[in-house]
């Protein structure tokens, strides 16, 4: 039962490896988001198992593992075949030298002009292949010498199909268990970015209603009002802060706080730690709050710059492409007419 507990969360996440991931970021959407990619890893796992019991499947149906129409020597050499549709492959020793062929039963003789050929070993063993393709017996005995007298000994060509399968198997069981948190990680950096860029505005909705005569608390609350309709990250957890404060009492500047330590993001914290700290100063705390705010929209300003370059830089190699062809398209007709 372990073992199957164990195998069950390699391949479809554990819950306690969940939080490690996502400390405390997600709050409320934790639980929910952990059982909707515990059903997606657990989709993926099953996908994978089915896959590998197709391949498996195939590598038995194509005779890929060692089938029983071979017949041994003792010292492991083909003695005879089974007369079959199955294509051979078979590897023979001449001497010191090897060659590798492919052997299959035909119903009539494929006769080959022998004039003005070399007739070196690669003939003879054309020539004998073809006549134990032509063998009408149910069970074809191998020679075990070519025409011209040299000796040969036949062995069965070892395919590594099987251990390919399991080792690509393999591979995607470490791939699928290394992307098993990589749907949640984007989420977490999504959710990161929504609550850097809708902090600005915030700031700003709440400095326009401070300065309209509210205290600073009812301020706060009425800006955290107005996200309601919000659908971002950003929004829904402030949202939730406030029912929080409404539901149980209690201080929605700490409960803030609260929130920004659990998203473990710089700017958001150190903003709600002056909130926290001079909540009582009145004129001090607008002046730290509008340089925040200030500070905010730069930085907003700028990452916004940086992403401009870096679709700029996602374009150049399209762009060179496009540029490529049309150099083709243009200097093809030249090099034509040449």
């Amino acid at each position: 039962m372990r073992f199957r507990e164990s195998i069950y969360k390699y391949l479809v996440g554990d819950k306690e490896q969940f939080r490690k991931e996502g400390k405390r970021f997600f709050r409320r959407e934790g639980e929910e988001l952990y059982e909707k990619y515990e059903k997606k890893n657990y989709k993926n796992a099953k996908f994978l198992c089915l896959i590998l019991l197709v391949l498996m499947a195939l590598i038995l149906l194509k005779g890929i593992l060692p089938g029983s129409n071979v017949y041994y020597n003792q010292d492991g050499s083909l003695a005879a075949l089974e007369r079959s549709d199955e294509r051979y492959k078979l590897k023979v020793v001449i001497g010191d030298d090897s060659k590798d062929t492919e052997l299959q039963f035909v119903q009539e003789d494929d006769e080959e002009s022998s004039n003005n050929i070399l007739k070196d070993d690669d003939y003879y063993l054309r020539r004998l292949v073809s006549d134990i393709e032509s063998n009408e017996g149910s069970q074809v005995r191998l020679p075990n010498q070519l025409e011209n007298g040299k000796r040969i000994t036949w062995y069965e060509q070892k395919d590594n199909s099987a251990f390919l399968v399991f080792a690509v198997f393999l591979l995607v069981l470490v791939f699928l268990y290394k992307s098993r948190f990589a749907d949640l990680k984007k989420y977490k950096k999504k959710s990161e970015q929504e609550l850097v860029r809708a902090l600005p505005n915030f700031l700003n909705m709440l400095i326009l209603i401070w300065k309209s005569g509210n205290s600073f608390e009812d301020a706060t609350k009425k800006a955290i009002k107005s996200l309601e309709k919000g659908d971002d990250y950003f929004s829904r957890n402030m949202t939730s802060c406030l029912e929080n404060v409404n539901q149980l009492g209690g201080n929605i500047i700490a409960e803030i706080n609260n929130f920004a330590l659990d998203t473990n993001i710089k700017d958001f914290t150190r903003i709600t730690n002056i909130m926290v700290e001079n909540q009582f100063k009145g004129a001090f705390l607008l002046d730290k709050i509008e340089a925040e705010r200030e500070l905010m929209w730069m930085k907003r300003k700028k990452d916004a710059e940086e992403e401009g370059k870096k679709a700029e830089t996602k374009l150049v190699i399209p762009m060179a492409m496009l540029l490529l062809v049309l150099i083709l398209v243009t200097a093809m007709p030249a090099f034509m007419g040449n």
